[in-house]
């Protein structure tokens, strides 16, 4: 797949991130229909051309930029369905991980804020650039281990958007 035979079968809106049908290629599908259908296992739009599936967020990429990307697309705002091309960033695998959301089970409501039950404590660590954990601190008040972890994530070039919800 290329530029020009992505661009002969599918209309790309860059502001809305969505794929319409320049061809019609039976009943189901009608030129201006919507292109593609939400992963349920990953909830990244995909789309079937060919026989063959393609992330949406890599065929915008293709649409807008005339490549296919290189390293990950990272959806900066965290939507895995929100596909406008100010909202994609091509990244490392470990830029990518420096914006990720919270996890479901963080119980601090900050990444990489843990309270130690053996030192009752807020252990505050990161991953630098190396993608090593690095320690911290412990600290009495969880403002002070939040601090930390902030300016922590500065000095290691993670996205204001980390851990956004």
């Amino acid at each position: 797949m290329n530029q020009n035979e992505l661009k002969e079968v599918l209309e790309y809106n860059e502001e809305t991130g969505n794929f319409t049908w320049k061809v019609s290629n039976n009943n189901r599908i009608k030129i201006g229909d919507e292109a593609g259908y939400t992963s349920k296992r990953r909830g990244y739009t995909q789309i079937k051309i060919n026989r063959k599936l393609y992330s949406a967020h890599r065929l915008a990429w293709l649409y807008v930029y005339g490549e296919f990307p290189s390293k990950e697309v990272d959806h900066i705002d965290h939507v895995r369905t929100n596909n406008s091309i100010s909202n994609l960033r091509e990244v490392t695998r470990q830029e990518n991980g420096r914006n990720t959301r919270i996890r479901s089970d963080n119980q601090s409501g900050v990444n990489g804020v843990s309270w130690n039950k053996q030192t009752f404590r807020w252990h505050a660590r990161i991953h630098d650039l190396s993608g090593q954990s690095k320690h911290l601190g412990y600290y009495i008040n969880f403002e002070d281990a939040q601090a930390a972890r902030s300016e922590a994530e500065l000095e290691y070039n993670y996205h204001v958007n980390h851990g956004g919800v």
